[in-house]
């Protein structure tokens, strides 16, 4: 019964077994012999017969990829008559067999419940090999597995050299039969060597190992036991390193305690706010079977960025709006964040919101500066410069523009700023000139509260057309009157006589 699982290795021990040794014979035939030789007794020749010879042994075909040689003899033929004291002659043939071999060849296919399991194995069996075959988690449990091996090969290399034998000698003793022989040498000459393969198959055959038992083993969740990192800014993590005897990664999910969810190896998640998070690693393999890791992230507070607007110009007393920002690396906190301004100008500053209005009292330059702090303390500042303009002022001839010599008239004039602001308590100087004769009569008055000025002149020109200027100097070192721009206006005066 097959005792395998889903996501396991089968290994199974494919063997052979051999049923015995093989029998290994060789043939020699020889003609032509023909022998010669010369002692004390003169010179002397034999005419041999044709012989035929073999030898036999055992050997075992053994398909393990080593060489083996084996040596067969065969008996000895007497050359001479076997006579007592006399020499002897003795011939045999001998040859060396040298089998090569190699390995069985097949490949393997399995099956369970008639689907293939992926990737065919050629198998060398030398003499035995361990198959590596893999049961995958995707192929149901509690089908059989059936497993097969292809046509099976091999093939024997071998290789014969042949060789002759001389032993000679001398027969001892005084009697023929039996005697002693004295072998005096026994030189062997090669007759030459030949080869041949032979290729060897076998039909395949398969095998139904029995029912394949569920995945019993759960994954493995691996990740690092902390992480670093800083708030609005994505921190990696890595389960890469998580397995299952399924073979893949298994699935991965993580679950973090500000809410978020990220799956596979290689997530980024951002956390936006600052604090220690913890973290949940599960990984579950294609059947369904699971493991946890759990870790902390140490997320750091950054500061908030200011930013205070652009720069603005505007006349003074008249509320300008400072347009400013923050941000916060982490949104959690942006609406947290705490904004305060310091205009500029001396007064005490404001905080509440990113955008105000601000009322500056005299002309001149101001850097505004936007402070946003984090509810951690944390802050930046910004400033964006405020121009702040003189008013222009308007002023108005209301009185007569003709009179008679010697009358005494009203000059009136009313005093205003590009507001239509009255200007009261203001010096009016009015003056009567003209072209050629230059200026000729002056009177001042102040302006009331309606900024309307008027001065009472008597005339004491003569008759003619002249020039009425009215104007208005802001007097130099005065801080009120430093708020705004000088005007005057011309007008044309005709003096009649009395």
């Amino acid at each position: 019964m097959f005792c395998g699982s889903q996501g396991r290795h089968l290994d199974p021990d494919v063997t052979y077994s051999n049923i015995g040794d093989g029998f290994l014979a060789v043939t020699w035939s020889l003609s032509n012999l023909k022998f010669s030789w010369s002692d004390s007794f003169g010179d002397h020749s034999i005419d041999g017969p044709d012989l035929s010879r073999s030898a036999s042994g055992s050997a075992p075909l053994l398909p393990d990829d080593q060489a083996r040689t084996y040596h067969l003899e065969s008996g000895a033929y007497d050359i001479l008559p076997e006579l007592p004291d006399s020499p002897y002659v003795a011939l045999s043939l001998a040859a060396d067999v040298t089998i090569s071999s190699k390995g069985i060849e097949t490949l393997r296919h399995a099956e369970i419940g008639g689907n293939a399991v992926p990737s065919d194995s050629d198998l060398y069996l030398d003499p035995s090999d361990e198959d590596d075959l893999f049961v995958p988690c995707n192929l149901g449990s509690g089908d059989d597995l059936v497993y097969s091996l292809g046509e099976l090969t091999t093939y024997q290399d071998f290789t014969v050299t042949s060789y002759l034998v001389v032993d000679v000698g001398i027969n001892a003793g005084l009697i023929p039969v039996p005697h002693d022989a004295i072998s005096f040498a026994t030189p062997t000459f090669e007759l030459g060597s030949s080869s041949k393969s032979f290729n060897i198959s076998a039909p395949g055959m398969s095998f139904n190992l029995g029912e394949v038992l569920p995945n019993n083993i759960p994954p493995t969740a691996v990740t690092e036991d902390e992480y670093f990192g800083s708030e609005g800014t994505a921190i990696t993590f890595d389960g890469s390193l998580s397995k299952s005897v399924c073979g893949v990664i298994p699935t991965l999910k993580w679950e973090f305690s500000d809410g978020g969810v990220e799956y596979g190896a290689k997530p980024k998640h951002t956390f936006e706010a600052p604090g220690m998070f913890t973290g949940l690693l599960t990984a579950t393999d294609m059947t369904g079977l699971t493991a946890t890791k759990t870790f902390t992230i140490e997320v750091d507070n950054l500061k908030p960025t200011a930013n205070a607007g652009p720069d603005m110009s505007t006349k003074w007393g008249i509320p300008v709006t400072l347009s400013g920002s923050g941000w916060n690396p982490g949104t959690y906190q942006q609406s947290m964040l705490d904004y305060a301004w310091d205009f500029g100008d001396g007064t005490p500053s404001a905080s509440g919101g990113p955008k105000v209005n601000h009322v500056y009292d005299l002309p001149g330059t101001y850097d505004a500066e936007l402070t946003v702090t984090d509810p951690g303390g944390l802050y930046d500042k910004d400033m964006a410069s405020v121009v702040v303009q003189k008013r222009d002022t308007q002023i108005g001839y209301f009185g007569p523009l003709s009179s008679s010599s010697s009358q005494m008239i009203p000059l009136k004039a009313v005093l205003k700023d590009e507001f239509g602001i009255p200007l009261g308590g203001r010096l009016v100087e009015f003056t009567i000139w003209h072209e050629t004769l230059g200026i000729l009569q002056t009177a001042t008055a102040k302006t009331d509260n309606n900024g309307v000025a008027i001065a009472n002149l008597k005339l004491k020109i003569k008759a003619g057309n002249y020039w009425i200027t009215t104007r208005w100097n802001p007097i130099s070192g005065s801080m009120d009157d430093q708020k705004y721009t000088r005007c005057d206006t011309n007008n044309g005066f005709k003096v009649g006589k009395k």
